[in-house]
């Protein structure tokens, strides 16, 4: 982010001289750079395939992110999250078995962070049996 200001300083303090079209084009190019570095991923370098399971045992709201989560028998605060980010079928495809996942990029308290997404919506999701049921969370991806 310090980059990022330097490089706007940069540009206020040359605005008043004269830049060719060259020097502006550089000037740009390294300001979209240093804000590309300085933007945390919006997708995962590792994905798991096929996505694993977690224990979500509360959200904050209904169809929030969770509090915590269980993956491979560790359990994950969470301090920070981003999303939801919706991925849903098509609204005129009628599919039985696709449900709507809301992913979320999450960071536990350690400074890890994961990509979970809950399969189905509060409400949306049955059993076995046609009975309500809780929606299942999975990791689908982890970031460097």
């Amino acid at each position: 982010m310090t980059q990022v200001l330097d490089i706007y300083a940069e540009i206020a303090e040359l605005d008043h001289c004269i830049l060719t079209r060259e020097e502006r084009a550089e000037t740009l190019r390294r300001l979209e750079a240093a804000r590309a570095e300085a933007e945390p991923p919006l997708r995962p370098l590792h994905m798991l395939a096929p996505p694993e399971p977690i224990d979500v045992p509360l959200a904050t709201v209904p169809d929030g992110p969770p509090r915590r989560f269980t993956w491979r028998r560790a359990t994950h605060e969470v301090a920070r999250v981003e999303g939801p980010e919706r991925v849903a079928m098509e609204w005129w495809r009628t599919e039985e078995g696709a449900l709507t996942r809301d992913y979320f990029r999450v960071e536990d308290e350690a400074g890890r962070r994961f990509w979970l997404y809950r399969d189905g919506l509060y409400g949306e999701c049955v059993d076995d049996e046609g009975k309500p049921a809780r929606p299942k969370w999975f990791m689908h991806g982890l970031f460097a």
